[in-house]
C-alpha cells in the first residue's frame, strides 16, 4: 500500500513541478541560446524526466527497501546508461546540443549529481509526508483503541451484576420457596456471584478454564431452573490442562443465547459444546432464533467487549466467528490457542 502512496505522491509533485521547470528553461534558453529549437528542448526535458524518475526509484529502493548495495549498483548502471543515451542522441544528430569532447563524461557526471540531488530531495519529502501520515494514523488507532478499552472496561464491570439477570433469577427463586427448592438455587446463585465479583475486584485479565467452566455450569443450571421446559445440550470434552480465558467470556455468550434463542423445544435444544485439548480450547454455541426476541434492540456490546479483551490477552492467538443461517439458527465459535493460529477456523453444523 505504501509503495503505491510513495509513487503516487512523487508523480503528483512532478505534475506541478515539471511544467513550471519547462517554461522557465524555455525562457532562459531563448536569451542564452537563441539558436536552440523547441525539439531539442523537448528532447532534453524527456531525458531529464526519465533519469530523474529512475533516480527516484533508486532512492525508493534505498530508503524503503534498504537495498544498499543494489542501489549503488543501480546508480552506476543508471549513470552509464543515461550518458550513453545522450551520446547516441548527439551522434545521431537529433538535436542541436553540440559536439562530444573529451570532458563529455565529466560534464555528464556533474549533471547526473544535480539530478540525483533533486530526486533525493523529492524522495525524502515524500517519505516524510508518508511517515507523518503513518504517525497520524497510529495516533488515531491508539485513540480508538483507548476508547474501545474504556468501553470494554465499563461493559465488563457492568456485566458483573446484570440487574435483569438478578431480577429474573430471584423471581424464579421466589416461586420455588413454597416448593422448598430454593436452597440449591440460592447456593448456585451465590457461587456464581462470588466468581463474578472476585474476577471483577481482582481485575484479572484471564482465569483458569476450570473457574470459567464452574461459573458457566452454575449459570446454565440457574437458567434451566427458571423454566419448566428448558432443553440444553451441554457437553465438555477433554482435560483443562493450563488453559486460560478472559473471565465471563463463555457466560456472556451463553447468556446471549438464552436471551435471543429458543430453548423450550426438545427438538431444537440450546447446544453448548466446549472442547479442551492441549494448548487450545474450542467453544461452540448454537441456538434456534426466537423471532419475537430478535426484535429487541441489541447494541452488540457483549461481543465487542469479548473481542476487545481477547485482543488484549490473546493477540493473534484466537478466532471468534458468528454466523446466522437463513434466519433460523445463530452460531458462535471461539477458538483460543496458546500459540499462533495457523489453520482456518470453520463453523461446524449444529442443526
Amino acid at each position: 500500500m505504501y509503495n503505491k502512496i510513495f509513487f503516487k505522491e512523487a508523480l503528483k509533485i512532478q505534475g506541478y513541478g515539471w511544467p513550471v521547470y519547462f517554461v522557465l528553461m524555455g525562457l532562459i534558453n531563448v536569451h542564452l541560446n537563441p539558436n536552440s529549437d523547441i525539439w531539442s528542448l523537448c528532447m532534453g526535458l524527456f531525458v531529464l524526466v526519465l533519469v530523474f524518475n529512475a533516480c527516484v526509484g533508486l532512492f525508493y529502493a534505498l530508503l524503503w527497501r534498504k537495498w544498499i548495495w543494489i542501489s549503488v549498483t543501480l546508480a552506476v548502471v543508471l549513470f552509464v546508461g543515461a550518458t550513453e543515451l545522450v551520446q547516441y542522441i548527439i551522434e545521431a544528430g537529433w538535436t542541436s546540443w553540440g559536439a562530444i569532447d573529451e570532458l563529455f563524461y565529466w560534464n555528464m557526471f556533474h549533471n547526473y549529481l544535480g539530478v540525483m540531488c533533486m530526486s533525493a530531495m523529492l524522495a525524502f519529502h515524500v517519505k516524510s509526508k508518508i511517515s507523518d501520515k503513518l504517525r497520524r494514523q497510529e495516533m488515531a488507532r491508539r485513540y480508538e483503541r483507548e476508547i474501545e478499552i474504556r468501553d470494554a472496561k465499563i461493559a465488563f464491570h457492568t456485566a458483573q451484576i446484570n440487574p435483569h439477570f438478578l431480577c429474573n433469577v430471584l423471581t424464579g427463586i421466589q416461586r420455588q420457596i413454597t416448593l422448598n427448592e430454593a436452597s440449591d438455587a440460592i447456593e448456585r446463585l451465590a457461587n456464581l456471584m462470588r466468581y463474578l465479583l472476585s474476577v471483577s475486584s481482582e481485575g484479572a485479565k484471564s482465569v483458569h478454564i476450570d473457574k470459567e467452566i464452574a461459573g458457566l455450569t452454575q449459570y446454565i443450571q440457574l437458567e434451566c431452573e427458571r423454566f419448566e421446559e428448558c432443553y440444553v445440550d451441554y457437553r465438555i470434552e477433554g482435560a483443562p490442562y493450563e488453559l486460560q480465558i478472559p473471565p465471563v467470556t463463555l457466560i456472556t455468550l451463553v447468556e446471549n443465547a438464552f436471551k435471543y434463542g429458543i430453548y423450550t423445544d426438545p427438538d431444537r435444544p440450546l447446544k453448548i459444546y466446549l472442547t479442551l485439548v492441549k494448548n487450545q480450547l474450542v467453544f461452540e454455541c448454537c441456538n434456534a432464533i426466537d423471532k419475537a426476541k430478535k426484535s429487541r434492540l441489541s447494541t452488540g456490546l457483549g461481543h465487542k467487549n469479548i473481542v476487545a479483551r481477547l485482543d488484549m490477552v490473546f493477540p493473534n492467538r484466537y478466532s471468534f466467528l458468528t454466523e446466522e443461517t437463513e434466519g433460523k439458527n445463530y452460531r458462535v465459535k471461539l477458538v483460543i490457542n496458546q500459540s499462533e493460529i495457523n489453520e482456518k477456523t470453520e463453523m461446524s453444523d449444529c442443526r
